[in-house]
């Protein structure tokens, strides 16, 4: 599954913005589709989110850690 880490606040339902070399890394680098799931490493949890091309990710699912890194 295609990933970012970011230092953004993180909490289910919420929203945190990819910044320009995330966005480029995402959708031009991993040909991420906008909304399909990827996964987002705040801190030490694990969130599954779903980007928009205007950079904006919503956060739809938290995992636990063993349980987000798996494939």
């Amino acid at each position: 599954m295609k990933q970012v880490f970011t230092d953004a606040k993180c909490a289910l339902n919420n929203e945190f913005c990819l910044d320009e070399k995330q966005a480029h890394h995402i959708f031009d680098v991993l040909r991420t589709r906008e909304n399909e799931t990827i996964r987002v490493i705040c801190d030490d949890e694990v969130f599954l989110a779903h980007p928009a091309k205007n950079r904006i990710c919503t956060f739809s699912e938290r995992k636990k850690w063993n349980q987000g890194l798996s494939t």
